[in-house]
């Protein structure tokens, strides 16, 4: 699974610097995927750059389109607080997950921070159980 996905990431990135524009969500959802499975297969040391990169993409993405890529931030977020949390890396994990709370509490700090960006309140903003977790010093 993970040198499928390994591959997936290297063609993504390869489609991206052909057009950015139409293939850059697909380069952060195959980034995000392939950070899922290196976490899975017990690599989680491997994963925390993988998702730092798709978690760059996703900033990328949200100050080409706020509206429609802020979720996909907020879980890139979360899900790069947790590979820190279970690396030992709690004091890196918190701001990042203290994001992605704001961003699905939908603050408008997260408006301010991204110019251009004027979000509708949502009735989406569910925070994920794990990030109960990490903001508690939980390290796994």
């Amino acid at each position: 699974m993970v040198c499928a996905s390994a591959e997936a990431v290297a063609l993504c990135r390869e489609l991206a610097d052909r057009n950015r524009g139409a293939y850059l969500p697909r380069l952060a959802m195959v980034l995000n995927n392939h950070a899922s499975g290196l976490h899975q297969a017990d690599r989680t040391a491997e994963a925390i750059p993988v998702s730092l990169e798709a978690v760059d993409v996703r900033r990328e993405l949200v100050a080409r389109n706020c509206e429609a890529h802020l979720p996909d931030l907020a879980m890139s977020l979360t899900n790069h607080s947790v590979y820190l949390a279970w690396s030992g890396e709690s004091a890196q994990a918190l701001p990042m997950v203290t994001e992605a709370i704001d961003i699905r509490r939908d603050t408008p700090a997260v408006a301010a921070a991204v110019p251009g960006c004027v979000r509708r309140r949502s009735s989406a903003a569910i925070m994920p159980r794990s990030t109960t977790a990490i903001s508690s010093g939980y390290s796994g």
